[in-house]
């Protein structure tokens, strides 16, 4: 979100590094400081004021949250349905065993 604060406060024609993504940025020059091209996903961009390209932001961000949460309750009911799995196979073990050793009696 800083860097559309910052876009807020340049200038026309004011030269500025643009951020290509966390570690990239190419040098580039303001044509409108009110407006940014936003990738809307898969290579689909538009151009939005800088307030709807900070409520895009906070959609796209809510919506990851609500997928990581999603996939943290799968790996919890996977992690369950594991350990009951493996309490019934060292059940059936145990039972197998003592049931050798009563054979071998």
């Amino acid at each position: 979100m800083s860097t559309l604060d910052n876009m807020g406060r340049a200038r026309d024609e004011q030269t500025m590094l643009i951020p290509l993504n966390s570690s990239l940025y190419a040098p580039g020059k303001v044509s409108s400081p009110n407006k940014v091209i936003v990738e809307l996903g898969t290579g689909y961009f538009c151009e939005k004021t800088i307030p709807e390209a900070k409520k895009l932001i906070e959609r796209k961000v809510a919506l990851v949250n609500k997928s990581m949460e999603s996939i943290e309750n799968v790996g919890t009911n996977k992690k369950k349905n594991l350990d009951q799995i493996t309490m019934v196979m060292q059940y059936k073990m145990q039972q197998a065993r003592e049931q050798q050793e009563h054979a071998k009696k």
